[in-house]
């Protein structure tokens, strides 16, 4: 489930010192930034997503320092994307609307963070990126699995130090090998959170439907 950074809904706030203070509706982006940048950070933004979803559990978490984009797209030797809308050409005159490009390192990331701020809700027009980058990356893990069945544990190297998660490695490891020998995430499988954008004096936001959220879930 895709979740636009603009969400408008209730989050934990704390002062200066970390103590919290109550709960507002803001931007769900800004739970995370509340915490420490790490567990309790991972702690806030889970509870802001289960009490979106109407009381969802959250099973477990993962954040990654966006630097893991750049090794683990090199760990695969590279991924192959579709340019999935116009205006990537700014940065990368080879990044044409509909073309095939291969990413590598930072091209990676480029790839994943590139939003023309001038553009009205240009952070929900980025996840179409998001998505054609998660469903590319899995077809090539699969590939670079069945070629070299180490994969995992190297790729698991890779992440050590740019990770924050509450799941064991065991059960990550599991999860990976899933992913590598069973069934796939299939674009259908990706689901954008029903809601509305508009636009406010300061800042986009995302207003969220919360019945057709409710038929979601």
């Amino acid at each position: 489930l895709m979740i636009p950074r603009d969400t408008m809904t209730d989050i934990i706030m704390t002062d200066m010192s970390g103590n919290e203070i109550g709960s507002n509706k803001q931007h769900i982006t800004m739970a995370y930034s509340f915490g420490e940048g790490s567990y309790l950070s991972c702690e806030y933004t889970k509870k802001a997503v289960s009490d979106m979803l109407d009381g969802l559990s959250i099973d477990k978490y993962v954040a990654a320092k966006t630097k893991l984009i750049d090794l683990l797209t090199d760990r695969l030797g590279g991924i192959e994307v579709k340019i999935p809308y116009s205006g990537m050409e700014t940065i990368n005159d080879n990044w044409i609307f509909g073309e095939r490009v291969e990413l590598k390192g930072e091209d990676a990331k480029r790839f994943l963070r590139y939003r023309d701020t001038n553009e009205s809700f240009s952070a929900v027009k980025r996840m179409n990126a998001h998505r054609e980058y998660i469903l590319a990356f899995q077809d090539k893990f699969k590939s670079e699995f069945r070629k070299d069945n180490s994969l995992i544990d190297k790729m698991f190297k890779d992440t050590d130090d740019y990770i924050c998660t509450d799941m064991q490695r065991e059960e990550i490891n599991e999860l990976m090998r899933d992913l590598a020998q069973n069934e796939s995430l299939l674009d259908e499988n990706i689901y954008s959170l029903p809601g509305e954008s508009v636009t406010t004096n300061l800042y986009d936001e995302f207003h969220y439907d919360r019945d057709k959220t409710k038929e979601l879930i």
